[in-house]
């Protein structure tokens, strides 16, 4: 097919579409302990995503995402294939807009990856999205090297909860009856500086610090009572149940009320990265040497498990011992 006549075919109108099909098999394999039960999961998943991109001008840029994956967790879109014949889901995991004013500066608004995600630190899971803003600003520092200021603002529950009455679930989360119940947001500002090491490697210097505002919703949304209101309302349908991949160092076991009062997490990472080369069969494959470093002004176990840190520091790792969630969502050393 001639070039002009494949691109054609890849757009409508100045949509461009694209996306792929995974398919996959995984097992889950442990033995019990005092702490968690034993489990023997092999299951075989797939995973379907379409992409749709449209550049509005040289300024705005729309991107769309539909991918497979269950409503009630965040950290896949891989489908299990269960269910009997029933049809699976297909729904929005990615769309947002974004204005570059020019090749500097960049700030974007809707559903997205997280403002510093890689796919590399392990803070965030590969397919964690969030609702909200970001913005980035890159300096030239001269030669290769720049600097990046980076920040992100992720809403994450609007209660609308005024007058908080005593039956509501968010006073399981330690909201007083009467008083107003504010949102849940993420804050994360830092910086990313890069510099050139030659003519085939790079280097770059990571830095940042995540605010949480009402971080107790995040769990809260873990227990059967509070998803409905936190996450169900949100979708506009009933979902079978809680959101998974919360966190387990809580005042009591299955509560909704961390251990820590408050979570701002700092982490600093460097990288070290070569250029793409050509192997003695002509395959161009890059390479890296990558290592982060996440510290915790507070509990670290506390934290919930979709920030993926693979070093912390936990000023109390006895409050972890007393959960009995499964082990494995914690990443304390």
């Amino acid at each position: 097919m001639p070039v002009a006549v494949a691109s054609e075919a890849k757009s409508v109108n100045g949509f461009q579409f694209s996306g792929d099909f995974r398919l996959r098999l995984d097992a889950q394999l442990r033995s019990g302990n005092d702490v968690a039960p034993p489990l023997q999961n092999v299951r075989s998943r797939y995973r379907l995503r379409l992409n749709l991109d449209k550049e509005l001008d040289p300024r705005f840029r729309f991107h769309m995402q539909l991918s497979t994956g269950p409503l009630n967790n965040a950290i896949t879109n891989d489908q299990d294939m269960a269910g009997l014949a029933a049809k699976h889901l297909f729904s929005i995991a990615e769309a947002w807009v974004d204005y570059h004013p020019n090749s500097k500066v960049k700030l974007r608004a809707g559903r997205m990856e997280e403002a510093f995600a890689d796919s590399m630190r392990f803070l965030w899971d590969d397919d964690v999205r969030f609702n909200g803003f970001d913005q980035s600003v890159k300096l030239p520092l001269g030669g290769s090297t720049s600097l990046e200021f980076r920040a992100g603002e992720y809403i994450l529950s609007n209660p609308a909860v005024y007058i908080l009455p005593a039956s509501s679930p968010y006073v399981a989360a330690g909201y007083a009856t009467g008083q107003k119940v504010g949102g849940a947001d993420l804050f994360h500002p830092g910086l990313v500086l890069r510099s050139g090491l030659g003519a085939n490697w790079t280097q770059q210097v990571t830095g940042g610090i995540e605010l949480y505002r009402n971080p107790n919703q995040i769990q809260l949304a873990s227990t059967t009572a509070g998803f409905p209101v936190l996450v169900s309302n949100s979708l506009g349908i009933a979902l079978s149940g809680p959101v998974t991949a919360s966190g387990n160092a809580t005042t009591t076991s299955g509560g909704a009320i961390f251990n820590a009062s408050a979570y701002h997490v700092s982490h600093l990472g460097y990288r070290i990265e070569r250029k793409p080369y050509a192997s003695a069969k002509g395959r161009c494959r890059p390479g890296s040497i990558s290592r982060w470093r996440g510290i915790s002004a507070l509990p670290a176990c506390g934290t919930p498990s979709w920030l993926r840190r693979i070093s912390a520091r936990c000023a109390r790792p006895a409050t972890c011992a007393s959960s009995t969630s499964s082990p494995s969502k914690m990443r304390t050393p």
